[in-house]
């Protein structure tokens, strides 16, 4: 029996009158349109990371200007830090002796400050203001300088440039000061007393225990000054304890 040849598989013809067309992928599969919308979002998300970024500087740039006194008295701590004689082993604190005989003072030599002892007309927060634009604040109702009890005064940190009085930045070295600084102040009469910073910390404004007498014949002083720069959510607290006096009469 004669065998055949097996036939060759050939492609179908096209069908006679109808044009073949090529099928690309990209005919099979069109990208899907992209909308206005979504080509816009991160255009639209650039223009809100930029604004806000605009915000910020410029925020920042309000807060350094309200701030600059106090900032510039900071770097010119660090710049050119007061040079504090050490103590003599014998004899009176020559600081206490320069300062006797000047009513209504207080100094810190280690910090640069020196400055009026003011009293506020009443108990209230604008006769406060008021005193603090020409100097430290004696708290009424606390301990006079060198009496028993506890001496309070409190003073800007800082404060506008615009705002009235030379002492808007009295205590903005205040935080930086170290246990066993000297503190020298004066009551009306010119008489000088020294104190020695043993503590500081941080409290709300409603902590009304800074101001609460430390009993037992002691002669403290506290310093008040409004934490951190800029705000008055805190109060930084320096105690200090009497350690000597000058009396001029």
């Amino acid at each position: 029996m004669k065998k055949t040849a097996p036939k060759k598989a050939t492609a179908n013809p096209a069908v006679k009158g109808v044009p073949t067309k090529k099928v690309t992928p990209a005919a099979q599969s069109p990208a899907p349109a992209i909308s206005s919308e979504k080509r816009a979002t991160p255009i639209v998300r650039d223009r809100r990371l930029l604004l806000s970024g605009v915000i910020l500087l410029g925020v920042t740039a309000l807060f350094v200007l309200a701030n600059a006194g106090f900032f510039a008295k900071r770097i010119q701590q660090r710049i050119s830090p007061p040079v504090v004689e050490p103590a003599p082993e014998t004899g009176a604190d020559p600081y206490l002796l320069e300062l006797a005989g000047t009513p209504d003072r207080l100094r810190i030599p280690s910090l640069g400050i020196d400055a009026p002892v003011v009293e506020a007309a009443t108990r209230t927060q604008a006769a406060y203001k008021i005193a603090l634009r020409s100097g430290v604040v004696h708290f009424p109702g606390t301990a006079e300088p060198g009496g028993v009890g506890n001496a309070y005064f409190f003073g800007h940190s800082s404060d506008f440039p615009w705002a009235p009085g030379d002492y808007k930045t009295v205590f903005a070295t205040l935080p930086d000061i170290e246990l066993g600084a000297k503190i020298y102040v004066t009551d009306h009469d010119g008489n000088a007393y020294a104190y020695s910073a043993t503590a500081t910390r941080v409290v709300v404004p409603s902590d009304l225990s800074v101001l609460a007498d430390p009993g037992n014949g002691k002669r403290t002083l506290t310093l008040q000054t409004s934490y951190p720069v800029g705000t008055a959510l805190r109060r930084f607290i320096v105690t200090a304890e009497f350690e000597g006096e000058v009396l001029v009469k």
